[in-house]
């Protein structure tokens, strides 16, 4: 995952020049589609979220401790559980973020990824499902 440039600067202003970082108490899964580019997700661009699914917020994530394999390797956390969005509506999805809000179209990316193995089609009606631990952040 990418660290968005919000989460940048707060990281940045908190180390560097002391100020408090505005850690929120949960963070949420957003997910975007094939219209929403790299500049949308660095600047928190909402316009592509996709909120036409059976959901009526965000759905929480929950990380585990930082880890790494090797010492050389970066850090990261995972996700500690699967994520399924149910009643998905007929879509290509291109991205996810990771959210500070739980409610559709408000808040800030902390970290954004684009979809591994290209964007996934959704047909009307199916589940969008992420597996246990295939969300990872990290500072790298």
């Amino acid at each position: 995952m990418h660290l968005s440039n919000h989460a940048e600067e707060e990281i940045l202003n908190h180390i560097l020049r002391g100020e408090n970082i505005s850690v929120p108490e949960n963070f949420y899964l957003a997910i975007f589609d094939s219209d929403a580019s790299e500049t949308s997700m660095e600047t928190s661009s909402l316009t592509h979220e996709i909120d036409e699914y059976d959901e009526s917020e965000r759905v929480e994530v929950e990380f585990d401790e930082p880890t790494r394999s090797e010492d050389t390797d970066p850090t990261f956390c995972h996700s500690l559980a699967e994520i399924e969005l149910e009643g998905m509506p007929d879509v290509t999805v291109q991205y996810a973020a990771i959210m500070d809000s739980e409610t559709f179209g408000e808040g800030n990316i902390w970290w954004w990824l684009e979809i591994d193995d290209g964007p996934e089609s959704i047909t009307e009606g199916n589940s969008l499902i992420i597996d246990e631990g295939n969300i990872e952040a990290g500072l790298d």
